[in-house]
């Protein structure tokens, strides 16, 4: 994703798309956001290895007398991105294989910054949660919410800042009270499970099939329900 356009390669795409062309990569999106002032959030896949994301955090933010700080300064950037927010995944299935995957992420970034917030990228769920080990309804076909333990656990021994990426379906305004009651029951057992984490749960995407009226009112209806809840779903 850095150096000249032309000769970045083209990989196969992770996500809907067959390629990726890194024409406009994540460092593309940081400078951008930069110019915008506003945050920027980079997303990276899950299957990312710990000595990367490390050497990323350096990349970001590390004096120009480091290996990645000096490599960001010869690319333009010579000063930090001060960036402290990374998001692990999108639309997982937050299962212990992804527990397990999120923990080593999570270790390798917070031991070289300790002010990074790392939000997990969940999906949807459409059912109250009563009982965290009997989830339904979950979008990623999750039953139990139990991993979250080992993800808590990680950002309390790291002392890490957390959030936690869930969607929201907006089609229908009347039924999105629903969904922001869902997201209530979801962060309810998420709390319990470790109540000394800092975490919060961000909405980054809401979505729906159409692009009308209706879909605009129910993205009104969300965003000022999540608002009146105060700072724990902060947009």
């Amino acid at each position: 994703m850095i150096g000249p356009r032309e000769f970045r390669p083209i990989l196969h795409g992770y996500w809907s798309n067959k390629f990726d062309t890194h024409g406009w990569g994540i460092i593309d999106f940081l400078n951008y956001t930069e110019a915008l002032g506003v945050l920027g959030i980079p997303t990276f896949n899950i299957d990312e290895t710990p000595a990367d994301m490390a050497d990323f955090v350096d990349y970001l933010n590390a004096p120009t007398t480091t290996t990645w700080g000096a490599k960001r300064a010869a690319d333009g950037h010579p000063a930090p991105y001060n960036v402290h927010h990374i998001e692990l995944g999108n639309e997982q299935r937050v299962d212990d294989a992804f527990a397990a995957k999120f923990d080593a992420l999570a270790r390798a970034i917070w031991a070289k910054d300790p002010s990074m917030t790392l939000t997990v990228g969940d999906l949807e769920y459409h059912d109250m949660i009563a009982d965290p080990d009997r989830v339904t309804g979950a979008d990623s076909g999750l039953t139990s919410l139990s991993a979250y333990r080992s993800i808590l656990d990680t950002a309390a021994a790291m002392h890490g800042h957390l959030a936690i990426d869930l969607h929201i379906w907006s089609s229908d305004p009347q039924f999105v009270p629903h969904m922001v009651d869902v997201v209530a029951s979801f962060d309810t057992w998420i709390q319990r499970y470790q109540p000394s984490v800092d975490y919060r749960i961000n909405i980054f995407e809401l979505n729906a099939d159409q692009h009308d009226v209706s879909r605009a009112l129910a993205n009104a209806v969300a965003i000022s329900q999540f608002e009146s809840k105060g700072n724990r779903y902060p947009w």
